[in-house]
């Protein structure tokens, strides 16, 4: 049964990827488009949120300015305000949630006592929202108070001013509303046809509104409204898109082309940015205009800038085409063909749809199963699917709950764990082990499936720590360091056919953790490129070839310490490393960054190789976009990697004499402090596993990015 199980699934051969397989876990950022659209934004704790692409981002006020992504929890919320006890107030799907931000803590609050919550505000300690029936309601920590206006004003927005006065509009008039005196009388009557687009309430009870793309004051008592003068100084197509108040009275207004008009109490003066998308304030009086990637506070005439850290592609643990998944969960993606920058998430999905969509450690590559049961991934807990997946596998009967490659033959599933190879029709399980096969070891690292160039019989290549092996033709072959005497033969990936036109060379390339890059000819003897001969570094996490273009048949390497490598076997042979010029901050060289996972999308002339390195996602292929083109942003300054449990290896480029690093958490708190040159090695035994700030940093310097630090 199991000789027969195993034929059967080689009976049947499908275009398949190599198979990723990584060690722990890595961090890149990817560009947000430049016309990103984001909503909702506040500040609460010294930290700005704001909602983008459905998730929500938080950058820190305080130095450092570490940004934080929160999809996981928050996907989907439409509405975000300051709430009781410091805490940020999540509208999602007509619930509400409380977050925590110094404790990473979200809890739902009682639900209000109206099913649908149309708008919320917070101020002070209180949180109202407005619900159907002409009904308002205040949240103050302990429950929940029903107002009932009465008559037929029925409003759609809330301002709230504090815990006794909240300012409220439909779609004819403004009026306002406290417990002790009840609804007020109209203090604002739209003219016929005018909508309201954005409104705030300043320290004056004064009320400023964007109306028709007009800014305009409107006292605090039935009056008329005063269109404010800023809007004679506009251009031709510029109008008012923005306005906020803060705690002295300052009126801020940004304008479609990039204007920002700030009113201290003296006249409106004008400050220009570029793509300004939104606008908040906090309660000490610090403005967040939002510019593109950027945040800049504005507090009393003092400026300063922050930077977003880009895409939500934190942590990332595994890629596939169009899906990304990290230590938050999976994130579906928009490639667009033309702007490679623009890697746009289109939706997510956390633990409550596929069991540990937070700790993947593989896709499934070869034939996937239908939407909605797409994808099938690999985790630490066994192969997990989406909830009520016709695709079920019994994880009891694996050999082990730790998966490393799943590939899928039309049904047919060979599972790589740490304890073994598991072959399933999900009826049976075979287990192939050291016992009953010429594995090399039970801890199985890769799975290559492919068409003997030679045969034209299908190959199955098995890669473990200790060596491989080939199953063909119902028969096993074992190679280890008896066969292919290096010092060691941890596998990594093997690639049994290039991309090449009328190749005449069928070697077999591998990858391995440590003795770099090896060629094994089918018909006897092997070659080994390592640092000894022409190789930069002898750790390489997985290779492919290029299929499209110019760089047809070339070899693409990602390792540990040198980022991506291109490997052109049959014209130039040379290696080439990842020297690209990146769009922004000036470029730089990714050559001493760690090169991680890939996959590939489309198929022929025009596919492209997705490449996931520390520092960024790259592509290469695609014809008219030859070579490999980065989508990061990060500035390149500031690289490292991890040497062992206790030391970091950090270069600088750009810095001069001795540098001032430390390392912080997340939430801001310094971890370690220490002095060096601009090549230093850290002293980091005193971290625990994690992701934390590097700041380096002198006199006319400063530089930050996130590091992951195993342990």
């Amino acid at each position: 049964m199991k000789k027969t199980l195993l034929s059967a699934i080689l009976c049947f051969i499908v275009a398949t990827l190599p198979a990723q397989y990584m060690q722990g876990q890595f961090f890149h950022e990817v560009d947000y488009p430049g016309s990103v659209v984001s909503t909702s934004p506040c500040i609460v704790d010294s930290t700005f949120f704001l909602i983008r692409y459905q998730g929500v981002e938080a950058l820190s006020l305080r130095r450092p300015h570490v940004t934080r992504y929160l999809w996981d929890r928050f996907y989907g919320a439409s509405q975000l305000c300051a709430g009781p006890s410091s805490s940020l107030i999540v509208l999602k799907q007509g619930r509400l949630y409380q977050y925590f931000n110094q404790q990473d803590s979200m809890t739902p609050l009682p639900p209000a006592p109206s099913s649908v919550i149309g708008n919320i505000s917070g101020a002070n300690s209180s949180l109202w929202a407005l619900g159907t029936f002409n009904q308002v309601f205040k949240y103050n920590g302990a429950g929940w108070t029903t107002y009932t206006l009465g008559g037929t004003f029925n409003p759609d927005r809330a301002f709230a001013v504090n815990d006794t006065l909240v300012y409220l509009c439909d779609e004819r008039e403004i009026r306002s509303y406290s417990p002790s005196g009840g609804l007020s009388d109209t203090i604002h009557t739209f003219a016929a046809n005018i909508q309201l687009s954005e409104w705030v309430v300043d320290s004056a009870l004064n009320v400023w509104i964007i109306a028709d793309q007009n800014l305009m004051r409107i006292p605090s008592t039935n009056g008329a409204s005063i269109t404010y003068p800023i809007n004679g100084q506009l251009g031709n197509s510029e109008t008012i898109t923005h306005v906020v108040t803060d705690r002295h009275g300052g009126i801020f207004a940004s304008t479609s082309n990039g204007n920002l008009f700030v009113d201290q109490g003296s006249g409106f003066y004008n400050i220009s940015y570029n793509r300004i998308n939104n606008l908040a304030v906090d309660l000490n009086g610090t403005v967040a205009v939002v510019v593109n990637d950027s945040v800049n506070m504005i507090n009393r005439g003092q400026g300063e800038t922050a930077y977003f850290g880009n895409m939500p592609y934190q942590n990332i643990k595994a890629v596939t085409a169009g899906m990304i998944a990290t230590d938050q969960g999976i994130f579906q993606y928009n490639d667009n063909y033309y702007y490679l920058n623009n890697i746009i998430p289109t939706s997510f999905i956390d633990s409550s749809e596929i069991p540990y969509a937070n700790d993947v450690t593989c896709f499934m590559t070869g034939t996937p199963p239908t939407y909605p049961y797409y994808p099938v991934v690999g985790t630490r807990h066994g192969v997990q699917t989406r909830n009520g997946s016709q695709t079920t596998i019994n994880n009891t009967s694996l050999p082990d709950t730790i998966i490393n490659c799943i590939y899928n033959n039309n049904g047919s599933f060979i599972i790589g764990t740490d304890k073994g190879l598991c072959v399933t029709d999900q009826l049976f399980y075979i287990v192939y082990d050291t016992s009953n096969s010429l594995l090399p070891s039970n801890k199985i690292t890769s799975i290559t499936y492919d068409l003997s160039p030679d045969t034209h019989q299908p190959e199955l290549w098995i890669g473990t720590d200790k060596g491989f092996a080939l199953y063909t033709g119902g028969q096993w072959t074992r190679y280890d360091t008896s066969v292919i005497p290096v010092a060691s033969l941890y596998v990594t990936d093997i690639l049994s056919t290039v991309y090449y036109y009328m190749n005449p060379d069928t070697s077999i390339w591998i990858s391995t953790m440590g003795s770099g890059l090896i060629k094994m000819r089918r018909n006897g003897g092997y070659t080994q490129y390592s640092t000894a001969t022409q190789l930069l570094d002898d750790s390489i996490y997985y290779i492919t070839s290029t299929p499209a273009c110019y760089n047809y048949g070339s070899l693409v390497m990602g390792t540990a310490h040198h980022g991506i490598c291109l490997y052109d076997p049959y014209n130039t042979n040379t290696f080439t490393y990842d020297t690209a010029t990146y769009p922004y901050y000036g470029g730089y060289e990714i050559g001493y960054s760690r090169a991680n996972l890939f996959t590939q999308s489309g198929t022929g002339y025009n596919t492209s190789t997705m490449l996931v390195t520390d520092q960024g996602i790259d592509f290469t292929g695609r014809c008219a976009i030859e070579g490999i083109q980065s989508v990061t942003t990060d500035g390149g300054i500031l690289k490292w990697y991890q040497t062992d449990n206790d030391h970091m290896h950090v270069t600088l480029s750009n810095y001069e004499g001795e540098v001032n690093y430390t390392i912080y958490s997340l939430l801001g708190q310094p971890s370690i402090q220490m002095t060096g040159p601009t090549t230093a090695d850290l002293n980091i035994n005193t971290l625990t596993a994690g992701t934390y700030i590097l700041q380096a940093e002198q006199v006319g310097h400063n530089t930050r990015c996130k590091v992951i630090i195993n342990k």
